[in-house]
């Protein structure tokens, strides 16, 4: 088990790692997370901060058990016992844990707006971490708005309004050929399983969900699934849609062809649900990244970007510093 004593710190802090179900740490996490606190498998490592008895902080890793790599997954602390070392021991201490587990490499996702993300980068650059990349972006939109807007652009006007091979067909007039044409597209190297629609597929709304087409054939989908939740709570009374999925065959990425599909996708919703209901996706393709960032940013009702960062973990005896 770790433990140490912080030095020259204005509180007699101690740093352990938790064992057993350990519900006083449960402010120091994301509500998602706080059933982790009384995970005791190698799947989790809890690392808290205690003065006099009293927790004061926690540091959240989660390790991959098929993979060398781990996960800082949140870090918090007491407001008023943040400056005096506490959060630079805790990364410390997850680092060790983690190297004593076997692992050599550490990431970290965060996300832009939230507060904490500018001192969360200060505080693991000091470290020795990587600087920020961004590898996913989030946009909320107007449904109305962002269709309006896709069909201003030449290369997707082309395709809404001239005779072409491509047509968007509704999700409802899939077909057994088109269920053979889905799993060929799946098997191309591109198509992640983050692509896959399976995990929702029960959900799909038909209404502003899609089949991409060329001749007949299917060459990509859109499809999306009621959105509800916390993400809903700033627009309680509109409808929300998650685009969850959208793909399309390799061939076709410089086509425009998929953003004209997004931009009948959003059409459609906006017919059914109105213009103001809430269309909202995540890309982490390069792509589709810098399109977001450069056409659809200044109208978003939000706008996020995903950052990661990283570190390697030399071998060593696994105590800490």
């Amino acid at each position: 088990m770790l433990s140490q004593t912080l030095g020259d710190t204005k509180s007699d802090l101690i740093l352990h790692e938790i064992t057993g179900n350990s519900p006083e740490y449960s402010e120091f996490t994301f509500p998602r997370l706080s059933k982790h606190l009384s995970d005791d498998s190698d799947a989790w490592i809890r690392i808290g901060l205690r003065c006099q008895d009293r927790a004061v902080g926690l540091i959240l890793g989660s390790c991959d058990l098929d993979s060398s790599l781990g996960w800082l997954m949140s870090l918090r602390i007491h407001p008023d016992f943040r400056r005096q070392g506490g959060a630079t021991k805790l990364v410390a201490g997850l680092q060790a844990a983690m190297r004593a587990r076997g692992k050599t490499s550490l990431k970290t996702r965060l996300v832009s707006e939230e507060t904490g993300t500018a001192p969360m980068i200060a505080l693991l650059g000091k470290a020795g971490w990587s600087s920020p990349a961004v590898v996913e972006v989030n946009l909320m939109g107007e449904a109305g708005t962002m269709s309006d807007d896709g069909k201003t652009w030449p290369s997707v006007e082309r395709l809404l309004t001239k005779p072409s091979a491509y047509d968007f067909d509704s999700w409802d007039s899939v077909s057994s050929a088109d269920i053979d044409a889905i799993a060929r597209l799946k098997q191309q190297p591109a198509c992640t399983p983050d692509f896959h629609f399976d995990p929702v597929q029960a959900q799909i709304d038909p209404a502003c969900s899609l089949l991409i087409r060329r001749a007949g054939q299917v060459v990509g989908w859109i499809a999306a699934i009621p959105l509800q939740g916390a993400l809903t709570a700033r627009f309680p009374d509109r409808v929300h849609r998650h685009y969850y999925s959208a793909y399309i065959d390799m061939s076709l990425w410089s086509s425009g062809l998929l953003i004209a599909g997004y931009c009948v996708a959003f059409q459609r919703q906006a017919a059914t649900y109105g213009k103001l209901s809430v269309a909202m996706y995540f890309t982490h393709m390069p792509r589709m990244m810098a399109l977001t960032r450069r056409r659809f940013h200044a109208m978003a009702l939000r706008y996020r970007e995903i950052f990661e960062l990283q570190t390697s973990l030399p071998a060593t005896d696994g105590t800490l510093e």
